[in-house]
C-alpha cells in the first residue's frame, strides 16, 4: 500500500528522508498540517474508494492467501493505517524531545550543537531504513544495517591491495562509491564483532586491523554527504524490572514500570569501519587479535 501511494505522488520510497514524510523539517520543526506524505497516506488508505476498488481487492487477495489476513483484507488496510499513524507519533515525541532539551541549553553553546546535529541526523535519514527500524516494514527484506570494511591500504604512495576502481584517500571523493563495492561488508550486529576497532579482520589472506570508524552513511558516497551527521543515541536499562531500549534523549523514567531506575549508555551507530591507510597488513592469519563483545541487554515482553 505504501508503495503504490508513493508511485502515486510520483516518489521513490528510496530516496525520500524521514523527516518531511512525517511532517517535521529538517531543523525538527512542524510542518503546516495535512502538507506530509504520513498525513495523506493515512487518508488515502482510508477512503471508501480505494477499499472498494476490484483491482486493489483482487491484489490484495493474492498477497493474503494462505496467511492469517486471507479473507479480511480490510482489516489488514485498518493495520496499516494503524502502524503508520503509530510510527508517525512516535517519530514526533522523539522530535518534540529534542526540541524540548534545545530550550533549555540555550546558555550551553557545545550541547545545543550537539542537539542541533542530533536532530538533523533524526530528521534525514532515510525512510526505507527508518520504517524497517520501527517495524513497519519488513527489517528481513531491506538490508538496511549492512556497513562496510574499508581495508584500502597505502604505503609511501603504494597502494597494497589493488583492486579495478580504487583510489587513494585523497582523490575524487565520486570514486569512492566503486571501490565500497569491492570491501568486505557485514550486518551491523555482526560488523559491530567482527570489525571492532582493535579487531584483526582476515581478507584474501591478508591481516588488517581495524582502527576506526568511517562516516559515510549516505550511499552513494559524493563529496557533499562524505563526512555526514553520525547517529547518536542512548541506551538504557531499568533496574527494577529489566525493560531496555534505546532513545535520541536521555530517558528520565521507565516506559514499562515508570521508575527513574535506570542504566544509561551513550552510543554511537557506526557508519562503517576502517583500517589504517596508512598501515602494512600481514600475512600471519594465526596472529590474529580478537575483541571478546560485551553480554547483551535482554528483555523479554
Amino acid at each position: 500500500m505504501l508503495s503504490r501511494f508513493l508511485a502515486a505522488q510520483q516518489t521513490e520510497l528510496h530516496k525520500i528522508p524521514v523527516g518531511p514524510f512525517f511532517g517535521f523539517k529538517r531543523d525538527g520543526d512542524a510542518m503546516d498540517p495535512g502538507t506530509s506524505l504520513s498525513e495523506g497516506f493515512i487518508i488515502w488508505i482510508g477512503t471508501d474508494s480505494l477499499r472498494s476498488d476490484p483491482a486493489l481487492i483482487k491484489e490484495l487477495e493474492r498477497l493474503l492467501v494462505g496467511t492469517a489476513l486471507d479473507g479480511v483484507y480490510i482489516s489488514a488496510l485498518d493495520e496499516t493505517r494503524e502502524a503508520i499513524h503509530l510510527a508517525r507519533e512516535e517519530f514526533a515525541r522523539e522530535c518534540e524531545a529534542i526540541r524540548f532539551d534545545l530550550t533549555d541549553t540555550k546558555d550551553n553553546a557545545p550541547r545545543t550543537f550537539a542537539l542541533q546535529r542530533q536532530i538533523k541526523r533524526l530528521t534525514g535519514e532515510y525512510l526505507l531504513g527508518d520504517l524497517a527500524g520501527r517495524g513497519f516494514l519488513p527489517g528481513y527484506g531491506f538490508p538496511t544495517d549492512v556497513v562496510n570494511f574499508d581495508n584500502h591500504v597505502f604505503v609511501k604512495g603504494e597502494q597494497l591491495a589493488p583492486k579495478p576502481g580504487d583510489v587513494s584517500p585523497t582523490s575524487d571523493s565520486a570514486n569512492r562509491r566503486f571501490h565500497l563495492r569491492d570491501t568486505p561488508s557485514r550486518q551491523l550486529d555482526l560488523a559491530i564483532r567482527d570489525y571492532s576497532p582493535g579487531t584483526d579482520v582476515v581478507v584474501d589472506g591478508r591481516v588488517y586491523r581495524s582502527a576506526g570508524l568511517t562516516l559515510d552513511w549516505k550511499r552513494p558516497v559524493t563529496e557533499e554527504n562524505s563526512r555526514n551527521i553520525q547517529s547518536l543515541g542512548v541506551a538504557w536499562r531499568c533496574k527494577n524490572c529489566g525493560a531496555t531500549g534505546t532513545t535520541h534523549v536521555d530517558p528520565k523514567v521507565c516506559s514499562s514500570c515508570g521508575l527513574e531506575n535506570l542504566i544509561t549508555h551513550r552510543y554511537l551507530k557506526p557508519a562503517g569501519f576502517s583500517c589504517d591507510p596508512w598501515e602494512k597488513p600481514h600475512d600471519k592469519i594465526e596472529e590474529v587479535s580478537f575483541i571478546k563483545p560485551r553480554t547483551a541487554w535482554v528483555a523479554a515482553q
